[in-house]
């Protein structure tokens, strides 16, 4: 793998991240490793004074190392970036650009849906290293909804899968937010296809996104108008796709012309909202979580 990467890219290859930083001082690190490795690549960029990184979601598997991670940076004055990517979605940026507006009145319930085959690699399948369904792929809506409607006062969550907690491939997880707002997030590692979809329901009327459908963004208000379709926000053939926006975004703020659309304080707390809904899908039982 080493030598073929090296005759595709024409770049060196090390063994290890320890190997590349004791030849290499990178401007930026990007840590696109399984989710067991991002404390431990992190730890080490800041031990070789690297002041900016970039990791992919979520940051940890536990809130516990995500805040020491989070203050670990701080300290250390390091720029980190969390690839909250759904952040960098038109789609989903629409969704929350509408519901900021007041489209739908005063939001009260949402409703998110996320899921497509299961994974083809066998860690995420191993709760104690991916956290399954739930840390993968509901960490996305966890994200946006936190983004959107604030923080979280409640999680409660029910699962299913073939070996029990061994292998969570379905998760049902009701957030109560402290504005008062109830989304219900589905994650599942089910279908033939990979698809999302969002409901928003408020006092005015009621936003929905389907990802399958032609026209995937559409508005019906209570005064009788609608369906009012939006202008459809997707990726075109050889277009910015999300992660490229994302990736841009980052290098912007780290030349100091913009502020982070994600923060590693909100990559945290996604963290800790998947795992308290991994908690009470464990438990049976609600769990609260601390005011900010």
């Amino acid at each position: 793998l080493h030598a073929s990467l090296h005759e595709r890219f024409g770049c060196p290859v090390f063994p290890s991240l320890e190997a590349l930083l004791a030849h290499v001082r990178p401007d930026v690190l990007d840590i696109c490793l399984p989710t067991p490795a991002h404390g431990p690549a992190i730890r080490t960029a800041l031990a070789a004074g690297l002041r900016f990184i970039i990791c992919e979601k979520p940051l940890a598997r536990t809130g516990a190392e995500a805040r020491d991670l989070v203050a670990r940076c701080a300290a250390a004055g390091a720029q980190l970036f969390v690839g909250q990517v759904v952040r960098f979605f038109p789609q989903y940026v629409a969704l929350r650009e509408a519901i900021q507006r007041g489209d739908v009145g005063q939001p009260a319930i949402v409703r998110t849906s996320r899921g497509g085959p299961p994974p083809a690699r066998d860690w995420y399948l191993d709760l104690t290293q991916s956290g399954g369904v739930i840390f993968d792929t509901l960490i996305h809506d966890f994200d946006w909804l936190h983004w959107t409607f604030g923080p979280v006062a409640r999680v409660y969550a029910r699962h299913a899968g073939p070996r029990g907690l061994g292998q969570i491939d379905y998760a049902l997880v009701t957030l109560r937010f402290r504005n008062g707002v109830i989304a219900h997030t589905e994650g599942l590692w089910a279908r033939s296809r990979f698809g999302t979809s969002v409901e928003v329901a408020g006092d005015q009327g009621l936003l929905t996104y389907d990802s399958f459908r032609t026209q995937p963004l559409l508005l019906d208000r209570r005064d009788g108008q609608g369906p009012l379709p939006y202008t459809p926000a997707v990726d075109t053939p050889g277009g910015e796709t999300p992660f490229y926006r994302e990736l841009r975004h980052f290098l912007d703020c780290m030349r100091g012309g913009a502020r982070p659309r994600i923060t590693p304080d909100e990559a945290r707390y996604a963290v800790e909202i998947a795992e308290a809904a991994l908690r009470s899908a464990q438990t049976g039982q609600p769990v609260a979580l601390p005011e900010e």
